[in-house]
């Protein structure tokens, strides 16, 4: 088992282009809404290798609960302290 201490566990988007146009209108088709920050990748990335790792991290308010909630729907070995404030 390998233990992971994501300190700085966040929210990320990720704007998905077809094509950028320097100098013209790009519009974006769709964004894609994850748990981010080191330690999260770093467990997928354990995961992906068939190993196992826990997610050990700091969460609180709502960002905190999109955050464990996205990283426990996905999938990820997680054991969160919840904190006061975003």
């Amino acid at each position: 088992m390998i233990l992971v201490v994501g300190q700085n566990s966040g929210w990320q988007n990720t704007y998905i282009l077809e094509a950028f146009h320097y100098g013209g209108v790009t519009r974006v088709p769709g964004v894609l809404r994850t748990p981010a920050g080191k330690g999260s990748n770093v467990v997928r990335g354990i995961k992906e290798l068939q190993l196992e790792a826990t997610l050990l991290a700091y969460v609180g308010g709502g960002t905190g609960k999109k955050f464990a909630d996205a990283c426990l729907e996905e999938g990820l070995s997680c054991d969160f302290v919840w904190i006061e404030g975003d």
